[in-house]
């Protein structure tokens, strides 16, 4: 009986050993691991981790960055992490399951936010040549790199360059690097830098000096580059506006006179000077190769005298406005056989429409008291003077000459009493459009009246 309980207790024994080792916990190793992105590349703050969880054997997690935007996660994969100051950092991850607890630290070394930028001033304008001083606003670099196309200096390593000067017109680049250990950027500008100072000016006679004689009005234009302000000068002159870029001067008498021109821009000031030469007054107006068409020519080529003008007019210029102020006609048949010139209140005599407000004019067109050499020499108005051409010419209506009779002289006087003189010198036969080429010579101002 004795035996019999003890062998069934050996066999209880047994098979609860069996059991117990059946159901025994075989341990698993913890294996924490992961990697990490730093997103970009960028180290410089604000800095961006990406982690991805490699560990084995763990059931939970706790992630601790130290310094990052969040500090802590039990996420098996953390959401990013945001590091936003300069340094080194440490990122903790310690794993575990029901028999083992292990920690994986792993440390990064962040810089500084780096940024690339600048501005300028310019030295009092933008006129060559231009100077600026610049004020660096990157930061977060050991190193400093510009450089200034077209500058001088042309490049300069450090933080606050020299004043940089620029001579060319134009556009210039002006570049920025900023580098720390392990990144590079960059800021780019341009300045405009305006042509420098140069001075110069045009001028002409005006419309009725065209002659050059005294008086004389000129106008001068300024002919400058990147100026601002402006001085006239003509010694024994009148200028109109001495601070104008354009303007007129007067000379009231025979001589050389020297213009200047003074231009400033602020920054530099240069000047040039011109002579004009102004001639004795001769009261002689002087024109050449005047066209006067015959009567089937007067709506082409013209034959109206326009002393206002010193040109020939057509017949469909003529006007209510113009009409006063012509001062001889010209009328001529075909082959030139019969020829004369007319008064402009006279014209209807020869079947010509009628001149609106035509005024009075004395003509001799076969005059014996000047001939073509005495005209050509005339210089001045002392021989017109001579000639009582008013009295000679009340009975002229009706005087022709012909092609023939070339060169030829007529003579005149308007009705403001002008004297003057023209010289037909060729005939041009060219069917309804012909006309005769004439020079002529006429006082500018009536004398003894």
């Amino acid at each position: 009986m004795y035996m019999g309980k003890v062998v069934q207790g050996f066999f209880m024994l047994l098979i609860s050993g069996v059991w117990v080792s059946c159901f025994k916990e075989t341990p698993v190793p913890v294996v924490p691991d992961f990697e990490v992105e730093i997103v970009d590349d960028d180290y410089s703050v604000p800095v961006t981790l990406r982690f991805l969880n490699k560990s084995t054997g763990a059931d939970l997690y706790e992630w601790t960055f130290e310094g990052g935007e969040p500090e802590h996660s039990t996420q098996v994969h953390p959401d990013d992490v945001v590091y936003k100051n300069a340094g080194t950092h440490t990122v903790r991850l310690e794993a575990w399951n029901t028999t083992e607890r292990k920690v994986k630290e792993w440390s990064v070394c962040f810089d500084s936010a780096i940024h690339a930028g600048f501005t300028y001033d310019v030295q009092v304008n933008r006129f060559s040549p231009v100077e600026i001083v610049l004020l660096n606003t990157g930061y977060g670099g050991s190193r400093y790199d510009w450089e200034f196309e077209g500058g001088v200096p042309q490049t300069y390593e450090g933080r606050t360059p020299p004043p940089v000067v620029f001579t060319g017109p134009g556009l210039h680049k002006i570049r920025l690097q900023v580098s720390n250990a392990r990144e590079t950027v960059e800021f780019t500008d341009t300045l405009f830098v305006l042509p420098a100072l140069s001075v110069d000016f045009a001028w002409q006679p005006g419309k009725d000096d065209y002659d050059m004689e005294a008086p004389l009005q000129a106008e001068v234009s300024a002919r400058c580059e990147s100026a601002l302000s402006y001085s006239w000068k003509a010694a024994g002159a009148r200028i109109e506006n001495d601070t104008s870029a354009h303007t007129r001067i007067y000379f009231d008498k025979a001589g050389v006179y020297d213009v200047v021109l003074e231009a400033a821009n602020g920054k530099e000031t240069k000047r040039v000077t011109r002579s004009i030469h102004v001639l004795e007054n001769s009261n002689l107006y002087k024109m050449t190769d005047l066209q006067f068409g015959i009567t089937t020519a007067l709506n082409t080529v013209g034959g109206y005298y326009f002393s206002k003008d010193r040109s020939v007019l057509t017949a469909g210029e003529i006007t209510s406005r113009n009409g006063p102020d012509i001062d001889l006609v010209f009328w001529g048949l075909v082959d030139f056989i019969q020829c004369s010139f007319l008064s402009p209140d006279a014209v209807s005599s020869k079947a010509l429409p009628a001149i609106p407000g035509a005024r009075r004019t004395w003509v001799i067109n076969n005059p014996e008291i000047l001939t073509p050499e005495q005209f050509d020499g005339m210089e001045n108005d002392a021989l017109l003077r001579q000639f009582a051409i008013k009295e000679m010419g009340e009975g002229d209506t009706d005087v022709y000459f012909s092609g023939t009779d070339v060169p030829h002289i007529i003579l005149f006087e308007t009705g403001d009493h002008r004297k003057g003189a023209v010289k037909i010198k060729e005939v041009v036969y060219a069917g309804n459009g012909s006309y005769v080429l004439a020079d002529m010579k006429i006082q500018k101002e009536a004398v003894g009246y």
